[in-house]
């Protein structure tokens, strides 16, 4: 069973602005920060070699009659967070916000038990760039139910 976005928003703190996020049986997850990958990671079977890529925080430009700024993104892939915690209680799905989409970049849809503030996403910007503000409506939260 899909959770309205009424007993969803009890799962999710940071919100920025609850009103506009909350809608029907979703809520809109923001942009909190932007990195660059500086290097490869490296994955193996046990775990042992393990090792994240590197980053680089990328800092927005403000302008001067903004309060927020704006991240000016070329084509690549980068590493993005997000603003809100996702508290364990569902089976949660974090999709692509179709402005995002339309916008010209996407993210994968990922399938989780919880999310927090220090899990990346990869964003994937095509060839045309992108512009993303502060605080911006990147993804999509949706949460299943499951009744045994």
């Amino acid at each position: 069973m899909i959770v309205s976005g009424r007993e969803l928003v009890k799962f999710v703190e940071n919100l920025i602005y609850e009103k506009r996020q909350v809608k029907g049986y979703e809520i809109d997850l923001t942009l909190r920060d932007i990195y660059e990958m500086e290097g490869k990671g490296s994955l193996d079977f046990g775990g042992s070699e393990y090792m994240a890529s590197d980053r680089s925080r990328i800092e927005p430009v403000k302008r001067s009659e903004e309060g927020y700024g704006w991240w000016y993104l070329k084509p690549k892939t980068y590493l993005i967070t997000l603003n809100e915690t996702v508290k364990k209680g569902f089976i949660y799905f974090i999709s692509p916000h179709p402005r995002l989409l339309r916008a010209g970049a996407t993210h994968p849809t990922l399938v989780t038990m919880d999310w927090n503030p220090d899990y990346v996403l990869p964003l994937d910007v095509s060839e045309m760039g992108l512009n993303l503000k502060e605080n911006a409506r990147v993804s999509k939260l949706f949460a299943l139910r499951i009744q045994i």
